[in-house]
């Protein structure tokens, strides 16, 4: 869509913006394309989470059109002033492109796309207070599986500051439940994203990291059931997870 507000007018970007206070991450996304393209779409899945910190997310959709009409310059108005198709191979050359933040989420959308095997997600409806990180630490040595715990024998959470770095935090709890100073779990990518909106308006995201080191004084849950065990594995391996891009 061509961009209407004066710090950026003409350029092109993809459809974004704010949620605004109550909504959920589909509505927002639903608005957003209706207000700057004049359709009307359906989520279909994440495809990606962009982390800044504790500070903001932004979440990218693949969507199916499903109605409305492409906005023309003759229905401009302060959200964009027209929307296009443009063909993937030159869009980022023959355009003037308000950033090009956006071509990394461009390729990984054509990337899900093109996954035969592609999983569809969409958030679930769960309601958190503050901004909350998940996290399921998988390590993999001499053939057993295992899935590491907190000392409630849950999966280890913690809360993201808004000063934090999600790296950070996680890398941490990791550590202190392992009292494992040398330990570097390898972040996978996103296995869910809970949010409501309302008036709990927090989110949590659920990562997956893998842990290529054995620590066997810690907390760990061995996975024995095969179906199980197959589903742990193709998580780590990014066979299930979303891309997640930090700042």
């Amino acid at each position: 869509m061509q961009e209407a507000k004066m710090s950026c007018r003409g350029a092109w970007y993809l459809p974004a913006g704010r949620m605004e206070p109550g909504e959920t991450i589909e509505e927002g996304c639903v608005r957003e394309v209706l207000e700057e393209t004049g359709l009307q779409v359906q989520p279909v899945s994440l495809v990606m989470v962009e982390a800044g910190g504790g500070r903001w997310l932004r979440f990218t959709f693949s969507c199916r059109v499903t109605g409305g009409e492409l906005k023309s310059t003759e229905r401009a108005d302060k959200e964009s002033l027209q929307a296009g198709w443009f063909d993937l191979k030159s869009y980022s050359v023959t355009l003037n492109m308000r950033a090009f933040d956006v071509i990394p989420l461009i390729d990984c959308t054509q990337k899900w796309l093109m996954d035969k095997d592609r999983l569809q997600y969409l958030p679930a409806l769960l309601p958190y207070k503050f901004y909350i990180v998940r996290i399921v630490c998988v390590s993999k040595d001499g053939g057993v599986t295992r899935v590491l715990l907190n000392e409630n024998k849950g999966l280890p959470v913690v809360q993201v500051s808004p000063a934090g770095k999600i790296r950070h935090h996680c890398c941490e709890v990791v550590r202190n439940i392992l009292k494992e100073k040398k330990a570097e779990p390898k972040i996978v990518g996103v296995v869910g994203v809970d949010h409501t909106g309302g008036d709990r308006d927090g989110v949590c995201i659920t990562l997956a990291l893998l842990l290529e080191m054995s620590v066997p004084h810690a907390s760990w849950y061995q996975v024995v059931e095969e179906d199980m065990k197959m589903k742990v594995e193709r998580l780590v391996s990014r066979a299930i997870a979303l891309d997640i891009y930090f700042d």
